[in-house]
């Protein structure tokens, strides 16, 4: 979708238990879990906006 929309592909978010809990908590799952698979595939995202906006 990215590709036929010119876009940077950013990544994918996975979707877990632990995510939900802590976004219905309001607590950022980067902070509670930061080792998670979910925290991990943002600081992917997070480090290649950074690297496009050099």
């Amino acid at each position: 979708m990215a590709n036929d929309m010119n876009a940077h592909f950013l990544g994918r978010i996975p979707v877990e238990k632990i995510g939900r809990e802590c976004g219905d908590a309001g607590t950022p799952i980067v902070m509670k879990y930061p080792d998670s698979k979910t925290s991990q595939a943002f600081y992917q995202i997070f480090k290649k906006l950074r690297d496009l906006f050099k």
